[in-house]
């Protein structure tokens, strides 16, 4: 079975192909794009131009244009399209005039565009695949019923914030499409479109883990700071919280607490990652590592997870998507996996752990992402391939215990190292005695 991320890669570079000829499954890859695409728009001219087309209006008339776009081959209709943008134009037109005139704006047009679209759905439904007509359909109720929560979810962002999306945009939708799709370079490990699609799938985690961080996590208690403090970084969460701790010495049980789910979670997105990237080989590394995230989640418990569910702000969490923070990993991705092939091919397998070591300090993703391609084309074992993941995990781990230490104070560090050692020492032992197949 091919990884995750080559299906993705496949289906990102796959052909054109006529409307009519579509399966389901791929009208619902476009409809989402096209949907996703008006929302971005949508979003940021809800900001730039209230009281015209906005975060819901968008993606309507994206799928309006999606349907006609089906319709035309089928019915053989071309004045479809144009008696669609007219009708769409007019109404924009309409709505700009009554604005300068001074008229009632909250309204916008979405009533309008959405009868266009139902009037096309229902064409289509003659034509086209019911189970598409039936997403499309409670797609746009939702639209429509979730008024008040869009606007809200627009106004809740700053120009931070919706800055920190567009860079998200470059990152995925405009890169991405210009690299060639072709391995280059010494052992052919560099290729550019799959290694800016690891990119994009770190800095989707990560971005998603700010977003919710934004949008509900600021005030919310220290136990959902921690989850997503694991999915954006738990070395950032670490430093942060320890931080506190320097400047609150009674924060101190908390922050131990979060340093310790974050790191269960970040073990888990570890997984995650695997899956993605080779699904076959997390079924050889599930039992090891879910062995570790295990004994994490009983430590946490162990500490008391309610003692965390008080109110408190967040340490602030800086925005995922810079395109040099992603340039950084993609470097850093690249140069690993080289590292991991040279040293494979000179060395021999055991040269791969020092690699593992030094490339976990700081960063699990790009040696767990490198590892199990690697695994997945068959220049490495399963075996070796998930002891080399969980070397960087105890590497990360030693790396947090000193920061906290180094920012929270002697204190947090003898605690946070108590836990972390039990976690190592297990770790170690894994590494050491599990049997091989």
């Amino acid at each position: 079975m091919i990884g995750g991320l080559e299906i993705l890669a496949q289906t990102t570079t796959m052909s054109t192909t006529a409307p009519g000829a579509m399966e389901p499954g791929h009208f619902f890859l476009r409809l989402a794009l096209a949907a996703g695409l008006g929302l971005l728009v949508g979003l940021q001219r809800e900001r730039a131009s209230k009281g015209l087309a906005g975060i819901r209006t968008y993606p309507i008339i994206t799928i309006l244009g999606f349907l006609l776009a089906v319709l035309t081959p089928a019915g053989g209709y071309p004045w479809l399209l144009a008696a669609a943008l007219l009708a769409v134009a007019g109404l924009v037109s309409m709505l700009r005039f009554l604005k300068s005139q001074g008229g009632v704006m909250e309204t916008g047009i979405v009533t309008e565009v959405s009868a266009l679209v139902m009037l096309a759905l229902g064409y289509y439904l003659l034509h086209g695949h019911m189970e598409v007509a039936l997403v499309i359909a409670g797609g746009m109720a939702v639209l429509m019923q979730y008024r008040e929560p869009l606007h809200q979810l627009a106004d809740k962002m700053g120009e931070n914030d919706i800055k920190a999306i567009m860079q998200f945009v470059v990152v995925a939708l405009v890169i991405l499409p210009i690299l060639p799709n072709e391995k280059l370079g010494p052992y052919h490990v560099f290729n550019p479109f799959e290694i800016w699609l690891v990119v994009v799938l770190i800095v989707g985690i990560s971005f998603g883990g700010y977003v919710a961080y934004k949008l509900l996590g600021e005030r919310k208690g220290m136990l959902f700071g921690a989850v997503l403090g694991g999915l954006v970084s738990s070395t950032a969460t670490t430093v942060s919280f320890s931080r506190l701790v320097r400047t609150d010495a009674s924060l101190q049980g908390s922050a131990v607490m979060v340093i310790m789910l974050a790191s269960a979670i970040s073990v888990l997105r570890v997984l995650i990652l695997a899956w993605v990237m080779a699904p076959t080989f997390v079924v050889s590394m599930l039992a090891p590592m879910g062995l570790v995230m295990l004994l994490f989640f009983m430590l946490c418990l162990a500490l008391g997870v309610r003692k965390t569910t008080g109110q408190t702000t967040m340490p602030a969490q800086s925005n995922p998507a810079q395109l040099r923070t992603a340039l950084v990993f993609g470097i850093l991705y690249a140069l690993i996996k080289l590292a991991v092939a040279a040293g494979n091919d000179w060395f021999g397998p055991g040269a791969l752990y020092p690699v593992a070591m030094i490339s976990g300090l700081t960063d699990m993703d790009a040696i767990t992402l490198a590892t199990a391609d690697m695994v997945r084309q068959g220049a490495l074992l399963g075996d070796l391939g998930w002891r080399l993941i969980l070397v960087a995990v105890m590497a990360n781990l030693v790396f947090k215990a000193v920061s906290a230490g180094v920012m929270g104070g002697r204190a947090l560090f003898l605690k946070i190292g108590f836990y972390f050692g039990i976690i190592f020492v297990v770790g170690l032992s894994v590494v050491l005695f599990w049997p091989h197949h």
